[in-house]
């Protein structure tokens, strides 16, 4: 086995090397090429329904007006857990 890098004799080891290249080069060169074209390689953020802590605490996103949230029958903003919506 000395001197030879291939795990057995199908060479599996060389292929996946050369796999691992190739996937590199286009991590490289894919990002590059499209800044030259004018896109911008942004980090969007998780959006998730726990917390940074995952402690559990929730939050919901909605399309509902925070300045004008729904009111209950007693005049009571709604909020979720409480009974209302």
């Amino acid at each position: 086995m000395t001197g030879s890098v291939e795990r057995d004799g199908t060479g599996e080891l060389v292929s996946y090397l050369t796999l691992r290249r190739i996937v590199g080069l286009l991590g490289v060169s894919l990002p590059l090429v499209l800044a030259l074209w004018g896109f911008a390689l942004c980090h969007s953020p998780i959006l998730t329904t726990s917390d940074c802590e995952g402690a559990g605490a929730m939050f919901q996103v909605t399309t509902l007006d925070a300045e004008k949230p729904p009111r209950g029958a007693d005049g009571q903003a709604a909020r979720a857990g409480r009974g209302g919506g």
